[in-house]
């Protein structure tokens, strides 16, 4: 889905807009209003845990134009540094618990296995205490009850058990990237990546932002201080950058391309890499002084 992101309310001053793309990407040294954009979309799609204060309160997820529920999206949240047995494990916040959550949901298993309950084990229980008056009975369950009683294991080709802690950060972040590209579902799939470079060498970061852009899931919002991306993700449109407490894109880029030809006599067809580039700058050339510029007339628009 692809469009304007409109955060209303939650813990912002201010409405907070997203170019959403299906790779939409945010740089910039302020990472506390990015932290908190992801905390939002990640709770706001999992009405469970959501507060009902923020709810009661005007907090909304709207595109374009369009309100939309807590079940429109399963978001999954991919941290700097990922621990594969954590994300294995089938909880409500893993990779694996949500994915398989959603795949088995296609399943009528829970009454399938509640029959096998009742017929294999409630069935002698109450037997033997028939007598006495009392019986057993089945509380609601659903998968993650059942997770419970689930543990993962790894194995190698030829069926040694492998450790968790064995497998490095550029290994789990390809594995988790492709295990979830994997998941076909009714609802749309967001993917929310938070500075994926740590850990990583140079050449596994390029490598990963290669398996980022080849992804057909619906959404995906990377935040990265890794300028190798804009090699990889060329879209002048998927880009935002943190920027007085707001997240700032370039809706109205062809202004800034303007403005930049007559000012700094630059050929249209370089401008686009160069303003990228300068986003991730230090210390700042006179040019991100023009893109600062620029931005601030996208907050004073809203």
């Amino acid at each position: 889905m692809d469009g304007e992101l409109l955060i209303k309310g939650y813990k912002f001053d201010n409405d907070i807009r997203i170019n959403l793309q299906s790779k939409t990407v945010i740089v910039g040294d302020d990472s506390f209003i990015v932290f908190e954009v992801f905390n939002m979309l990640e709770k706001y799609f999992n009405k469970k845990d959501f507060s009902e204060y923020y709810l009661n309160n005007n907090t909304t997820v709207i595109i374009n134009e369009l309100k939309l529920s807590g079940n429109e999206f399963i978001v999954f949240r991919m941290k700097p540094l990922c621990d594969l047995n954590e994300e294995l494990k089938l909880t409500k916040k893993s990779f694996a618990g949500k994915y398989f959550n959603e795949e088995f949901s296609k399943f009528n298993y829970i009454e399938d296995l509640k029959k096998s309950l009742n017929s294999n084990i409630l069935g002698n229980l109450n037997n033997n205490l028939k007598n006495y008056n009392i019986e057993y009975d089945i509380d609601e369950l659903d998968f993650f009850d059942i997770a419970k009683l689930i543990s993962p294991n790894v194995y190698n080709s030829d069926g040694d058990e492998i450790l968790f802690n064995e497998q490095n950060q550029f290994f789990i972040k390809c594995f988790l990237l492709n295990f979830i590209n994997q998941l076909k579902t009714e609802k749309k799939i967001m993917l929310l990546i938070e500075l994926p470079e740590y850990g990583l060498n140079k050449s596994e970061i390029t490598e990963l932002f290669k398996v980022i852009n080849e992804l057909s899931i619906d959404n995906v919002i990377v935040y990265t201080n890794d300028k190798s991306i804009i090699d990889i993700i060329k879209n002048i449109f998927s880009y935002h950058s943190t920027y007085k407490n707001q997240l700032c894109g370039f809706d109205d880029y062809d202004l800034l391309e303007e403005e930049f030809m007559l000012k700094n006599n630059i050929s249209r067809s370089s401008i686009e890499k160069m303003v990228l580039e300068n986003l991730f700058k230090v210390p700042e050339g006179e040019l991100i002084k023009e893109i600062k510029q620029f931005f601030d007339k996208s907050v004073d628009k809203y």
